[in-house]
């Protein structure tokens, strides 16, 4: 027999989602070093090791959340029930202000992992601030995370301005772009908060050093008018005039896409 660190035994059902969709009924997955090794039938009469059974359960591959400022959990229910408009402005922006700290982020983004992992989360993408304390907390929870710093043109808690955000995301990406568990991203806030210029000197530091471009974008209908009214365009038909669109960005939200953009 082998040794293992740890087989969980005769789980009701595992779908793996591999290319084939694989499935397996009243199996083993057998972890050894934080690593699945193994799974199939009978796996435990081929190892040996601490052993847990996983009957009447399921086993699916951890679940991403594909956006998140994971330690707003600090700031939750604080000014709900408004447009974003009035929360962003009048509540969460001047909290923010006068809050966030590095140890405000790695408080409330520890509580995030803990909540996440609960529901099944093992990989999150998170734009906010001190994303150091992010990756530490990611790195504590035994969790992967996209990170990046939020960018916008006017003061935050990250940056007094938009090419510093822009300076701390590159330092981010050089500490960690090689790092099995952060993957670091460039991150401007959305079209009503950073310019064209802005838009343009994140997306050429997200081509350089090939990362992903996470940006808010055609969240409220309150920014679809304002876009237009101000450039004449959608968010996204703005995005792709500016030449920041293309494979490379994640958009959040997209709540106000038109038939056209959606196809």
């Amino acid at each position: 027999m082998k040794r293992a660190d740890l087989i969980i035994t005769d789980i009701s059902y595992i779908l793996t989602m591999d290319e084939n969709l694989t499935e397996y009924k009243n199996a083993d997955i057998v972890i050894k070093e934080g690593k699945i090794i193994d799974i199939g039938e009978n796996k435990k009469n081929e190892y040996f090791g601490e052993t847990i059974t996983g009957k009447n359960k399921i086993a699916i591959p951890g679940l991403i959340n594909t956006h998140t400022h994971a330690a707003m959990t600090l700031l939750r229910g604080y000014g709900s029930d408004n447009p974003l408009k009035v929360w962003l402005e009048e509540y969460i922006w001047p909290a923010e202000g006068k809050l966030v700290s590095y140890e405000f982020v790695k408080d409330g983004t520890d509580t995030a992992c803990y909540e996440m992992l609960r529901n099944g989360i093992t990989t999150f993408v998170d734009m906010y601030f001190f994303e150091d304390a992010v990756a530490n907390s990611v790195k504590e929870a035994g969790m992967r995370a996209v990170l990046c710093t939020g960018i916008l043109d006017f003061p935050t808690p990250g940056a007094k301005t938009p090419d510093e955000g822009l300076k701390k995301t590159e330092e981010f990406i050089k500490q960690y772009e090689k790092d099995n568990f952060i993957y670091p991203a460039v991150g401007p806030h959305a079209p009503y908060t950073c310019s064209p210029e802005t838009l343009k000197k994140a997306f050429d530091l997200a081509e350089k050093y090939d990362v992903l471009y996470h940006i808010h974008v055609s969240e409220t209908q309150f920014e679809v008018n304002d876009i237009k009214e101000r450039y004449g365009n959608t968010p996204v038909k703005h995005l792709k005039k500016v030449g920041v669109l293309d494979e490379r960005v994640l958009a959040a939200h997209m709540v106000h896409p038109t038939d056209e953009e959606i196809d």
